[in-house]
């Protein structure tokens, strides 16, 4: 096992997506701000005045992804996302040479999801 991965293990330290991996595929996203109308709890992402293309309040990591999907499955197998959320999950399994099913309850978050994953390029 590698010097840096032995200083962390069992943990993976990944930071959180740039802006930049956040927009991956949004360029045709009108950008707003998060979905405060779903909500009348004070959140701190509804506090957040600025607009984004990709507004989904939880983006999570591509490469901690990657990693999770690596761990849990093999090359062609399936990966299923319940809650796709801003489609991360989708993107690392289609990376990973994964086949995947995705779920989401919230229209303009499949339309990310759905974006961002179309980016990627199969080999």
């Amino acid at each position: 096992m590698p010097e840096s991965i032995k200083k962390t293990f069992p943990f993976l330290i990944v930071p959180k997506p740039t802006k930049k991996e956040r927009d991956i595929g949004c360029e045709n996203i009108e950008p707003k701000r998060w979905a405060e109308e779903l909500t009348d709890v004070d959140l701190p992402q509804s506090r957040n005045k600025t607009e984004r293309k990709n507004y989904h309040p939880t983006v999570k990591p591509i490469k901690l992804f990657s990693y999770l999907t690596i761990l849990g499955s093999r090359e062609g197998d399936v990966v299923m996302d319940l809650y796709m959320g801003s489609g991360t999950c989708g993107m690392a399994a289609k990376l990973n040479k994964r086949k995947w099913l995705g779920i989401e309850l919230l229209e303009e978050y499949a339309e990310i999801s759905k974006s961002r994953i179309s980016a990627i390029k199969e080999e």
